[in-house]
């Protein structure tokens, strides 16, 4: 049987060397501090909602998205939601698909000196 169930969330400021022989259940922050929406409260502009969560709870930046029975379905950190909804304002837009996950990336560089 999978199990999804959210039990925590791991900050990634103790995920380093100097905690490697701390448990993870001690550095776990507990789920009942863990900030979660519910996925049926998103609507049809999940970013927009998150934004707005983000606004009204100051000093969190992260949200997770959890179904009906407590399981893991996301994660919106506020970093990403203002990126993307300054994306929305560019004139040059990056590919998103429905989910506003990337759907196309390139880079083109000139060589460096390539007509002297």
């Amino acid at each position: 049987m999978k199990k999804e169930k959210l039990i925590g969330l791991l900050s990634g400021h103790v995920v380093k060397p100097r905690y490697a022989k701390k448990k993870v259940s001690e550095a776990l922050t507990p789920r009942a501090q863990v900030h979660t929406i519910n996925q049926k409260e998103l609507g049809k502009d999940a970013i927009a909602r998150a934004d707005k969560f983000f606004t009204e709870h100051l000093g969190i930046h992260k949200l997770i998205v959890v179904d009906d029975k407590d399981n893991l379905r996301g994660l919106f950190t506020m970093s990403d939601v203002e990126r993307i909804a300054q994306e929305r304002l560019a004139q040059f837009k990056p590919a998103r698909d429905s989910h506003f996950r990337l759907i196309c990336g390139a880079a083109v560089s000139a060589t460096r000196n390539a007509f002297r």
